[in-house]
């Protein structure tokens, strides 16, 4: 059948971050069973700590700065007394807050897009225990066997293709830990 996904085609993804979790889309939309193992929260580094909060950071900037240039263009602000308000403050905490609320939200939503295609998304750790096993340790404290083959790692750098044609396992934008443990399977890390 190479080449055909069916639902007896079992894809494992490590790793939920855009790579990872658009991978559980697609495979999902041509008729996969797909389990996502993310440790942090769907979106990975890019939703929860890199692109959507230095966006709110630099919009959070865009407003302090605008507060400083309002003066020149005319625009004075007052406080509830009519005095004038000379400077504007951002406050550390509640930015913070924001942002990981934001952050939280976006990865919720992109976990309920995968679930609303049959997507499992799986909280906690994973890795390739043998040929075909990929060994799961979830956040609550269980571990999960999950069988998939051919086994696909990409992790930006290195791809190696391990197995058959039939099923298979993504990792996608994490860094293999131990690339030598792919050795097992034939290839050098």
């Amino acid at each position: 059948m190479g080449g055909v996904i069916t639902r007896d085609t079992s894809v494992v993804i490590i790793g939920g971050g855009p790579g990872g979790y658009e991978a559980a889309l697609v495979a999902a939309q041509l008729g996969a069973t797909v389990t996502v193992v993310e440790r942090d929260g769907v979106g990975g580094a890019a939703v929860l700590t890199d692109c959507v909060p230095s966006k709110a950071l630099i919009a959070t900037a865009d407003y302090m700065s605008d507060f400083e240039v309002a003066a020149r263009l005319g625009v004075r602000l007052q406080d509830a007394e009519g005095d004038e308000v000379s400077d504007a403050v951002a406050l550390a905490d509640t930015v913070n807050h924001r942002i990981l609320d934001l952050a939280a939200a976006q990865s919720c939503d992109i976990q309920r897009s995968l679930e609303q295609v049959g997507v499992t998304v799986l909280r906690g750790a994973a890795r390739v225990a043998e040929r075909g096993l990929v060994v799961a340790d979830l956040a609550d404290g269980t571990t999960h066997e999950l069988a998939a083959e051919p086994v696909r790692i990409d992790d930006g750098d290195v791809g190696a293709e391990l197995g058959s044609d039939e099923g298979g396992l993504v990792a996608a934008g994490a860094a293999a830990e131990d690339r030598d443990s792919l050795a097992w399977q034939g290839h050098d890390g």
